[in-house]
């Protein structure tokens, strides 16, 4: 059985002086830019009244009993509904896994691979759906709102929460070329309960 770490309370504190840094440097008025920059920054917003197709491709090195690779590539597509001064934003995440055996690869994996070589599949996907009122003097953006999980998993070995739900939180801001923010998310799940 794999326990998930605990913080600690070093790692707490180092989590809220960084968070106060960067609200520092939010609160800055941001630099004018052409409309290039504004693309980009709109790119980078999480909570931004858009429609895409993002990608996120991470690659965990020396994990698992062999010390091999393992890979995580996420389609992740976004498509945001303009409300009255608010906006509604609906975001999925479809993992897409080569997992090494003895594994913990996120997001959703919740125990180590028990196959005895690289296993490829479709993860547990997640569906988001945030409710982001328009930023105030401070452009700080913030939304809140819930998410599911779906068993979309192809393989027992890349299953995640299964069919889960909860609460998840967004904030985001930016100050001349830095972006920054950050989700807080909790899920129940079926594997989880078992």
């Amino acid at each position: 059985m794999v326990t998930q770490p605990e913080f600690s309370m070093r790692q707490l504190f180092f989590a809220s002086i960084t968070a106060i840094v960067c609200l520092t440097f939010g609160l800055r008025d941001a630099q004018a830019c052409d409309a290039a920059c504004q693309a980009a920054r709109k790119a980078a917003n999480p909570l931004a009244d858009t429609k895409a197709l993002i990608t996120d491709n991470t690659v965990a090195f020396r994990t698992g009993t062999n010390d091999d690779d393992s890979y995580n590539f996420q389609l992740q597509p976004v498509y945001s509904v303009p409300l009255t001064d608010a906006t509604l934003v609906l975001r999925g995440i479809i993992p897409i896994q080569g997992v090494q055996p003895g594994a913990v690869l996120p997001p959703g994996i919740v125990n180590p691979s028990p196959e005895d070589d690289l296993t490829w599949g479709i993860g547990d996907s997640t569906v988001q759906s945030f409710y982001s009122p328009t930023p105030g003097a401070s452009g700080i953006a913030l939304g809140y709102g819930l998410q599911v999980s779906l068993p979309t998993h192809t393989n027992d070995a890349l299953q995640g929460a299964g069919w889960g739900a909860g609460p998840a939180f967004v904030m985001f801001g930016q100050a001349g070329d830095l972006s920054w923010g950050g989700v807080i998310a909790h899920m129940w799940g079926e594997m989880i309960l078992t």
